[in-house]
């Protein structure tokens, strides 16, 4: 194990991640990579998802946002080719292997883990349905672990799933 895998190791051990869990996955990691970058090391942030995967096992499921609203413009979701416009995170965790893209047009998601084959294959209408991710993540006590974001300028996307359970127009 290289130096990078047990700090990050280490600091993962400081939060609420378990096996089993699933996970969302929010994140603006430039803030770490500005931090490394400082210290003159380089933030690899394959490993950083190596190390979330490993603390949650095989029986967890890690989703990560893929979110991108060039369709909401017009333009045509291409499931393999349309980038992600939520952050860095989300464009690594689409070229892995071991992760896979929920098929919604704006509010897609890379899976990984246990979950991913039945996320995946979901077919909805609504981004925050009953039949979508955000309802798995409901459903299943899924936790939010957000890294570096400031909610009072970029909002709380699960809170449109809540908004459209309970009908606000």
């Amino acid at each position: 194990m290289n130096d990078f895998s047990f700090e990050v190791k280490q600091i993962l051990n400081n939060f609420n991640l378990n096996k089993g869990d699933s996970i969302m996955l929010v994140s603006d990691i430039s803030s770490l990579l500005l931090s490394y970058k400082k210290k003159g090391r380089v933030f690899d942030i394959n490993l950083f998802i190596d190390a979330i995967l490993e603390k949650i096992g095989t029986e967890g499921t890690l989703l990560v946002p893929t979110y991108n609203y060039d369709f909401c413009r017009g333009c045509t979701f291409d499931y393999k080719n349309t980038p992600s416009m939520a952050g860095s995170l989300g464009k690594i965790a689409l070229k892995r292997k071991d992760f896979k893209r929920t098929k919604n047009p704006i509010h897609s998601f890379a899976v990984c883990g246990k979950d991913k084959k039945f996320l995946c294959n979901l077919k909805h209408n609504s981004s925050f349905g009953n039949d979508s991710p955000f309802k798995y993540l409901h459903k299943n006590k899924s936790k939010y672990f957000s890294i570096g974001l400031d909610f009072t300028n970029l909002g709380f996307t699960p809170a449109h799933y809540v908004e459209e359970k309970v009908g606000v127009a």
